[in-house]
């Protein structure tokens, strides 16, 4: 446990995928959503010429006082410019994996689909104890970083559609994602 992650030092640099499949990034949208997530960052927008999708991945190399992953004060919203409108996020199983699912909506009454998940220990989840008793085995296996990943995208008029377009994004992104976020780019 005393061996020194490649992650300890402040602030982490981490360079987000130029692209992947159809998904081109560009520039950050001006839709001003920003999750929760005290010591976490950063944000890239996508997209495919007809949809944007934004990439929030949060990491957290090490746990300090006030930047855990698991902190009552992290969400996916900030509940002033968007609001949750599920009173429980609803569950879906894509690639293998299931996230959960919150609807956003702004105060000009636009709404975002968010999908979203915590990576522990190099272990995707959606139960916030079971990512702090997933730490807990990082610490021992020496995997301590873990981090929080989110992507909305404007609700489009039909659910399952949007529902569609982000699941592409995750299938054709997901590779790169756990790439990052388990410190092998």
């Amino acid at each position: 446990m005393s061996k020194p992650s490649q992650f300890d030092n402040y602030p982490v640099q981490m360079t987000l995928p130029s692209s992947a499949g159809e998904w081109v990034a560009t520039d950050t949208g001006d839709d001003s959503w920003m999750p929760l997530y005290r010591g976490a960052s950063p944000i890239r927008c996508y997209s495919d010429n007809d949809h944007e999708i934004q990439l929030y991945l949060g990491l957290y190399p090490v746990q300090r006082q006030g930047e855990e992953l698991i902190n009552d004060l992290n969400r996916i919203s900030d509940n002033k410019i968007w609001r949750i409108r599920y009173q429980k996020a609803k569950l879906y199983n894509i690639g293998g994996h299931q996230v959960p699912e919150q609807l956003l909506e702004k105060n000009d009454g636009s709404q975002h689909l968010v999908w979203y998940w915590y990576h522990v220990a190099g272990q995707n989840t959606v139960n916030k104890y079971q990512a702090k008793a997933l730490q807990v085995l990082g610490l021992l296996k020496g995997k301590r970083q873990s981090s929080v990943v989110a992507i909305p995208t404007k609700l489009n008029d039909e659910p399952e559609y949007t529902r569609k377009i982000l699941g592409q994004f995750v299938e054709e992104m997901d590779f790169s994602i756990d790439r990052i976020i388990d410190g092998k780019i």
